[in-house]
């Protein structure tokens, strides 16, 4: 007997609305994973197994990286992202007041 598909189609759930353009603007996208991550145009050669030249040649849009080196960046790019959303959230996020002595219900007298 045949298996049912699903009425649902797994790919329909996969979004690209971050790479929804055309061409994607390498040096944008290089230059915010290295903010994100906080490193160096030198670390980020050395993690995606390229010169310091080549990378600096995506940041400034004379070459594009390809094949792996883009697999490559698109992993770093998701990482760079979530750490992004953390950063943002925690700058959002208010920090707790502690109770002074007087605000505190446990120190008031009966």
């Amino acid at each position: 007997m045949a298996k049912k598909k699903s009425s649902v189609n797994v790919l329909d759930q996969i979004s690209f609305s971050d790479f929804e353009q055309e061409n994607v603007n390498f040096p944008v996208l290089c230059k915010f994973i290295r903010t994100a991550l906080d490193v160096t145009q030198l670390q980020m050669a050395q993690k995606l197994g390229i010169t310091l030249r080549a990378y600096t040649f995506w940041e400034e849009g004379k070459r594009a990286p390809r094949g792996w080196q883009a697999m490559k960046l698109c992993v770093m790019y998701f990482y760079a992202k979530e750490i992004d959303a953390k950063n943002l959230l925690s700058k959002e996020q208010p920090e707790t007041d502690t109770f002074s002595q007087e605000e505190n219900p446990q120190n008031q007298a009966a």
